[in-house]
């Protein structure tokens, strides 16, 4: 793909605004550009840290040091200077270059994108979605699913033998979902080519792909957040929440926005950890459970379909998480499906990710996967992806290589949920771990949600012939490099 080049005037316009200088519009209304956000690192005492998840603020990764926590915060100029005056030490993030974020973003606009696409542009996400249901009638169905604040399509392709002619939830179903927070390109860009992938293989007649699409559905939600995701095309690159006009006073700045991993009703406003109340947080969990017509839409669409598994993509952090994350100490009845799709510390499903319970790592309510879980029976992974080099942070190189490198990565893992959807209490797992072994008297759980019958199988053929389908990378000890090391824990879910 050539790179779009920006116009003058708005390579102008994105490097004047970098100085806080200038006031910028879009389909949000008027945008308040003192707001900009920037991300920093400070290292604290734990209480002072945990002091910073009470009150709601973007944590994006975390640390533990001789020195004490080492967290990165992504702030706008008015938190940053209150985080100053409370003695807070914070410095700005950077790259191995020494450049910013927001530096970051600015250059890779102002040479004009090779790889990225917003929803609106013309060959952007949304005609894309469109132009492949229309390309492959067979097994494709878009449906719209709902309207945003700001009135784009909230849209899921169905991908299935006979998709237009086949009731929704007829076959086990499975749902791939990114961009709930609208700065994480690199999420929408692995759903994307995870999409393009099932096609490619389907057309080129592979019988296990064809096999799989007799049986399964496969759903894609490519982009949860467009308003969102389209503003951090338009206007301020580190957003993350939707754009909801929290003060309806017509102007879209940080006091605006919910956080919409945060507005699911399974334990929302639990607690403040995690979460917030407030308008300026970036968690914001919004005014009532399923307040946002994203959230509303995508509930829908559960409404229609009993998904048994769910991936839902995030960035950054090399983390493969699963539920409860509401609360520390909550096993589930299917902990052992998920270790046995997830894998273990020395061997995960994902090469050179961490896996676990998103609670091990931190606790938050209102989110999705302990919402599909608890509330739908649905086995969900938050996969947080990588960020494409050292100190890239949420800006993700526009770099062809090291995006497909990632969907790559992630690729083995995305298939196995997919082929376990026909028997998930067997499931196709990259490791030799068979359920039964690791199944427990869960019976005195409490909220377990159901106690699955094992049968001894191992699923020897259904391996090899995803052998044979996949391009599978090595596999290495997550401790020789990558993954979660020296007691990070990234915060991007």
């Amino acid at each position: 793909m050539k790179p779009r080049r920006t116009s003058l005037v708005s390579v102008m316009l994105l490097l004047i605004s970098l100085g806080g200088l200038t006031a910028l519009t879009s389909g949000a209304g008027a945008q308040d550009r003192q707001a900009m956000l920037e991300m920093y690192t400070a290292t604290v005492s734990l209480d002072a840290y945990e002091d910073l998840l009470r009150s709601g603020f973007d944590v994006a990764s975390v640390e533990n040091t001789a020195s004490g926590v080492r967290v990165a915060l992504v702030l706008s100029p008015q938190e940053r200077n209150r985080r100053r005056k409370e003695g807070i030490d914070l410095e700005l993030w950077r790259d191995l270059q020494g450049r910013t974020q927001t530096e970051r973003a600015a250059i890779q606009q102002a040479g004009g994108f090779k790889v990225w696409r917003s929803f609106d542009e013309p060959g952007g996400i949304r005609d894309e979605m469109y132009r492949l249901a229309r390309a492959n009638p067979q097994i494709l169905k878009l449906e719209v699913l709902g309207k945003t604040a700001q009135g784009r399509e909230y849209i899921a392709l169905k991908m299935t033998q006979g998709a237009r002619e086949i009731p929704d939830g007829t076959r086990p179903a499975v749902l791939y979902v990114a961009t709930h927070h609208a700065r994480e390109w690199i999420s929408t860009e692995v759903a994307r080519r995870l999409l393009h992938w099932y096609i490619d293989r389907w057309r080129a007649n592979d019988k296990d792909i064809k096999r799989l699409l007799k049986d399964t559905e496969l759903w894609f939600v490519l982009v949860h957040n467009p308003d969102g995701y389209q503003y951090t095309f338009d206007v301020e690159r580190l957003w993350r929440k939707n754009l909801r006009d929290n003060d309806q006073d017509g102007i879209i700045n940080t006091n605006d926005g919910v956080d919409l991993n945060r507005n699911y009703s399974e334990h929302w406003n639990y607690d403040t950890e995690g979460s917030s109340s407030l308008f300026p947080s970036q968690t914001y969990r919004g005014p009532t459970p399923e307040s946002e017509p994203e959230t509303k839409a995508l509930v829908s669409l559960f409404e229609r379909v009993p998904f048994l598994f769910a991936i839902s993509y995030h960035s950054f952090g090399q983390l493969l998480l699963y539920p409860q994350g509401w609360q520390t100490l909550t096993p589930t009845a299917d902990d052992p499906i998920y270790v046995a799709l997830t894998g273990t510390d020395t061997d995960p499903a994902i090469p050179g990710f961490n896996p676990g319970v998103s609670a091990d790592l931190y606790t938050t309510n209102g989110e999705f996967t302990d919402w599909a879980h608890g509330e739908r029976g649905t086995l969900s992974w938050t996969p947080e992806l990588s960020e494409g080099c050292a100190g890239c942070g949420f800006v993700f190189p526009d770099d062809e290589g090291l995006i497909q490198a990632e969907f790559e990565k992630n690729l083995d893992f995305a298939v196995r949920v997919a082929m376990s959807a026909g028997d998930p209490d067997d499931p196709v797992s990259h490791t030799d771990l068979d359920t039964e072994d690791l199944y427990v008297d869960t019976s005195s759980i409490a909220g377990g949600r159901r106690h699955p019958r094992v049968a001894r199988r191992r699923a020897v053929r259904r391996e090899q012939r995803l052998r044979r389908l996949l391009p599978l990378p090595p596999r290495r000890d997550p401790r020789a490099g990558g993954g979660r090391l020296g007691g990070v824990l990234v915060h991007g879910r």
